[in-house]
């Protein structure tokens, strides 16, 4: 059955959908009165329609129901990434999105070039967001909150029961040794750098503020990897 997206939540069993949803049904689909459609939207409720009328440029269904975002996670945890250029950006927001990770916090590091639209404008994120969605049959997008520095971004995250970086050190422990030394927390927050890494002063800066270093793996990833190896790596551990 082919997803598509709502930007409003409907009122009502009768639903109009217009725009370049309704675009793509009507002419790359090629929908007819009688198909099914899921349809969710950015609060991740899904509905289960029926097209009952295909115009010009909308499409008209009937909602025949509908189901309620699960939001539970075992275990709560948004990963902190320093901004990349678009290409990687793009790819780690679809990625993420498909293996299921709850928040992405944007982080300004010291080695990013460009600020904050190095990684693109929070439009062209949310675009991406939507089509990952609607491959991966996930209905509740993930969060992305306002960009922050890294030392902000230390401040406003000392609630958190337990905070990590991913590093390339020699002689500290791996992400799966500290994962198994440590009980499950409720929450997690995982710090992975930009292309260049992080810098020497805010390593120094997240070892006074409590945060782990921890490895993944003796070969040095890009970016990207490494966060998708995080994401991985606690869905694997604590959600799986």
């Amino acid at each position: 059955m082919p997803r598509f997206y709502l930007d409003v939540s409907p009122q009502g069993k009768s639903i109009e959908l217009t725009g370049g949803e309704a675009h793509h049904l009507i002419h790359v689909r090629r929908i007819q009165p009688g198909n099914k459609v899921e349809l969710f939207d950015k609060k991740g409720n899904t509905y289960n329609t029926e097209v009952v009328q295909v115009t010009r440029k909308s499409v008209h269904l009937e909602i025949e129901s509908h189901a309620s975002p699960d939001l539970s996670y075992k275990t709560n945890y948004c990963l902190v990434q320093g901004l990349l250029k678009k290409k990687s950006w793009d790819l780690l927001l679809q990625k993420a999105m498909e293996l299921n990770l709850p928040q992405l916090l944007p982080a300004l590091t010291d080695h990013v070039a460009g600020g904050e639209y190095t990684a693109g404008s929070h439009e062209r994120w949310n675009k991406i967001l939507i089509s990952a969605a609607k491959q991966c049959g996930r209905s509740q997008l993930m969060e992305i909150p306002p960009c922050q520095n890294f030392d902000q971004v230390l401040e406003s995250t000392k609630h958190f029961p337990l905070r990590l970086m991913a590093q390339c050190e020699p002689g500290i422990p791996s992400l799966h040794s500290l994962l198994a030394s440590q009980e499950k927390p409720s929450q997690l927050m995982v710090f992975v750098g930009p292309e260049g890494g992080f810098s020497e002063r805010e390593v120094t800066l997240a070892k006074k503020s409590d945060v782990h270093l921890v490895s993944l793996g003796k070969n040095i990833l890009r970016a990207e990897t490494a966060a998708l190896a995080v994401i991985a790596n606690i869905e694997f551990y604590y959600n799986s």
